[in-house]
């Protein structure tokens, strides 16, 4: 964490004469605060202080003084080191939102903004092999090819998940190969894969709206468009409603800025113009976005019926919920150190608003539903295989009758 913090002090500093142009001189001095409200933070972490309140007046304060006050029932000592991660870890992007918030001219500004459109940049040569897939959809593909061809979108939605800002400290990951022909040699990295439980969902569901409940911008949200253009050009979706954050977060999450911004991005490039354009026709006809502030919280999903019940019960009426990544899969389990073998509903305890879809590469060491020996001999191909990224599970959760 206090690398992301350096380096996003670093940026900041580097980029003050930019930003003074930007928003004027008067705001030397905000900046100048804000750095000094980071790397005051970054001193907090680095010495194992206690997590202190949010101090800005905003409509999740509450909230969050209710989530510390907990954890200190909880646990003896409420520090960076000695608290649950996914805590600390929430609560530092918070902080980091907290310093932008207080100010006068930066409150809406998104630190991370050049750093996801520059993603996406690198990536666009990718994105327009990807989206040539979509053009089998053109073309009489026998009832076989068909599951085929939504087999290979769901993965490729899930094998995007690879590429995570937060995860590289910002760095950007280069994009060469063609991730159609690379899906055959990854499948064998698929510790857990219910990808025929996904398609038959699809098949005896009545044609109805999903949800995308989203992760990174660049390449994965790229991907779990071209994933959603396809259920909406086969019919297997009526409309297709995407959650966003609503601040910065985690580096590269989207927010509404970034998802339109993406658009923009795809309808700039000649050879993808013609996608983007049919993507900005879907908006407000197939196409929804929504932004909640539970996603920028630090409770898991097994919280949201107390927590945001409006939220669970929107959740409650869609055919499907696909979740996106590595930090809503530890939220839906609780970041709890499961035995890897625990069935997967369990692990929900109790989140099960309707049917639920993971696509998520293994980047923290919280994983179920594993068949036994999947993880020794995932273990003995990659002794980091539950860190690296290399590692992906594609788990379906049916709704409770």
């Amino acid at each position: 964490m206090p690398i992301i913090l350096t380096k996003l002090i670093d940026y900041l500093y580097r980029k003050r004469e930019v930003l003074a142009s930007r928003f004027g001189k008067e705001s030397r001095e905000d900046l100048k605060q804000i750095i000094g409200h980071l790397s005051q933070l970054r001193s907090e972490i680095q010495t194992n202080k206690p997590l202190g309140t949010i101090e800005v007046d905003s409509e999740d304060r509450v909230l969050w003084k209710q989530f510390l006050s907990a954890a200190a029932v909880e646990y003896e000592t409420v520090t960076w080191f000695d608290s649950p991660w996914l805590l600390v870890e929430c609560y530092m992007y918070r902080k980091i939102r907290e310093a932008f918030e207080g100010s006068i001219f930066f409150k809406n500004f998104d630190p991370w903004s050049e750093q996801k459109e520059n993603a996406l940049e690198a990536a666009l040569g990718t994105v327009k092999l990807t989206s040539d897939h979509l053009g089998k959809l053109n073309q009489s593909i026998e009832p076989k090819g068909e599951k085929k061809l939504f087999c290979e979108f769901l993965e490729l939605s899930l094998w995007a998940n690879r590429h995570d800002l937060s995860i590289s400290a910002g760095e950007l990951q280069k994009h060469h190969s063609d991730p159609v022909a690379k899906l055959v040699e990854l499948r064998q990295n698929l510790v857990v894969d219910h990808t025929d439980l996904v398609w038959d969902h699809f098949n005896k569901t009545s044609r109805g709206t999903v949800a995308i409940i989203l992760d990174n911008c660049g390449l994965e949200l790229a991907s779990d468009l071209i994933l959603a253009d396809y259920l909406i050009q086969t019919r297997m979706a009526e409309s297709v409603h995407f959650y966003v954050k609503s601040m910065p977060w985690f580096i590269s999450d989207v927010m509404k800025t970034d998802f339109y911004r993406t658009l923009d991005i795809i309808v700039a490039c000649p050879e993808l113009s013609l996608l983007g354009e049919r993507w900005k026709g879907y908006i407000g006809n197939s196409w929804f976005i929504h932004e909640n502030r539970f996603f920028t919280l630090p409770c898991d999903y097994s919280a949201m019926q107390n927590v945001d019940p409006e939220l669970y019960a929107t959740l409650s009426n869609y055919a499907a919920v696909i979740l996106k990544g590595d930090l809503n899969y530890r939220k839906l389990v609780g970041d709890l150190q499961w035995d890897y073998i625990v069935d997967f509903d369990q692990a929900l305890r109790g989140f099960r608003p309707t049917s639920l879809i993971v696509l998520r590469t293994l980047k923290a060491e919280v994983v179920v539903g594993l068949a036994k020996g999947m993880a020794e001999k995932s273990l003995a191909v990659n002794e980091d295989w539950l860190i690296s990224g290399k590692f992906g599970v594609i788990q379906f959760c049916p709704k409770q009758p």
